[in-house]
């Protein structure tokens, strides 16, 4: 929506999937924003249970998501 080309390996140019457009690509944008934040939030969240059962709790769960065991 932004009128950016998309390159491939080898200098192949991907085709649009969405037509140009400031308010599409501004909205996209904004989205694009929101949802990098929330994944990356989750992942915290993740660290910082993983490191709750790991440090605080010892309860094995760490040792069996890292291990398998």
């Amino acid at each position: 929506a932004g009128k950016y080309p998309v390159l491939m390996g080898g200098g192949f140019v991907l085709p649009p999937i969405l037509p140009q457009d400031p308010a599409l690509f501004a909205w996209l944008r904004e989205a694009h924003r929101y949802l990098a934040w929330l994944f990356f939030l989750t992942f915290l969240a993740h660290m910082g249970a993983a490191l709750m059962h790991g440090l605080i709790r010892r309860d094995g769960v760490l040792k069996s998501m890292t291990t398998g065991n």
